[in-house]
């Protein structure tokens, strides 16, 4: 509980970069008679001790190198969040890829550039969550499996068809209408060369075609923007109703809300619980409530969709920071902000601070 990159590590409480431990707090190493005599100190777990041991982890954590990049197995390359890379430039969260430029979450991608998420691709160019064996593939969005397609949407098993939403199974098509091969390449022509006068070749889909709500998105939180830069943008506003909770609900609120999982009924599932940081209502299901029992865990008095742009606002994806290596003082890439609280090492440092 209460770790900060621990790898390979057993019955630890509050510790930071520990590598093959066991029985640690606040990374001193106890015995195990000892460690349990804590843990048993430790529940039941309230919620404002875990508040306690949050404040006392991050005061931790800036005593210790961070890694600033995150990133293991790599050569010649330029990101975070990298693992088993080479010879590739400007890519976030990544891994056993090669020769990809401006692209994150490339997952066994190679020859590829300006992409979100693509696995087990090449050549793939101006698309999002294209992957599982594609290749070739441009503008594209949410499909799998094809072969020399450009801007085709939530299609599947395509070879050689251009603007097509929905299709599987299919080769020359267009506007998922069917051609033959010889009719299929000079309707593709004529239609890009239309595109190229009207400066509309040459980009992927524009933000209208996107499934999400920006304000709703992850994007809102690794690249936050004002309503109006949103719509500027051509991106959609959706607003979040004040609460969900229903009305003439029991409210929880301050000192009512349950300080541990044992003073939690089972009638909490019916009650609106009043967010101690925005006062927006939320309610907790039944499920959820087994699993705080069963971690023991205390109910949370936070919304939940500030816990979760709390967490995910930690390392943001799709974000790298320009910093500085506080012991070679070279210029690094960062998955952190170098304003919090980190002391961030470069990825050479950092191995020889830790392993």
């Amino acid at each position: 509980m209460f770790l900060f990159d621990c790898r390979n590590c057993d019955s630890c409480f509050g510790c930071v970069n520990l590598r093959n431990k066991r029985y640690c707090v606040w990374n001193k190493q106890l015995s195990k008679s000892e460690y349990e005599t804590f843990m048993k100190s430790v529940f039941p777990l309230r919620r404002e001790s875990v508040e306690i041991y949050i404040k006392k982890l991050w005061e931790l954590v800036g005593q210790f190198p961070t890694n600033a990049s995150r990133n293991t197995s790599v050569k010649n390359v330029v990101g975070v969040m990298l693992s088993n890379i080479q010879n590739s430039y400007d890519i976030t969260e990544s891994k056993d890829s090669e020769h990809i430029r401006h692209a994150d979450g490339g997952l066994g991608a190679e020859d590829s550039m300006d992409f979100t998420y693509s696995g087990s691709t090449n050549l793939v160019y101006g698309t999002i969550n294209v992957g599982s064996q594609s290749n070739n593939i441009k503008f594209s969005i949410s499909s799998k499996y094809c072969t020399n397609c450009e801007f085709v949407f939530n299609s599947k098993n395509l070879d050689n068809c251009f603007m097509c939403f929905g299709l599987q199974n299919k080769s020359y098509c267009v506007l998922n209408k069917q051609y033959s091969k010889e009719k299929y390449w000079p309707l593709v022509d004529k239609i890009k060369c239309e595109m190229w006068k009207r400066g509309e070749y040459g980009d992927g889909f524009p933000m209208k075609f996107s499934a999400q709500a920006y304000n709703m998105s992850i994007a809102s939180v690794s690249f936050p923007l004002s309503d109006v830069e949103i719509v500027k943008l051509g991106g959609y506003l959706a607003k979040e109703p004040e609460s969900n909770a229903g009305e003439e609900v029991k409210t929880l609120s301050g000192d009512k809300i349950p300080q541990t999982i044992d003073e939690a009924s089972d009638d909490v599932v019916n009650c609106a619980i009043i967010c101690e940081k925005t006062g927006r209502p939320f309610r907790i299901i039944a499920s959820e409530l087994e699993f705080y029992r069963k971690m023991k865990l205390p109910i949370p008095s936070v919304h939940p969709v500030i816990r979760m742009n709390e967490k995910a606002g930690i390392v943001r994806i799709g974000r790298k920071h320009l910093a500085t290596c506080a012991n070679c003082k070279k210029s690094i890439y960062s998955v952190y902000n170098p304003k919090d609280n980190y002391t961030l090492y470069c990825t050479e440092c950092f191995q020889k601070e830790v392993y």
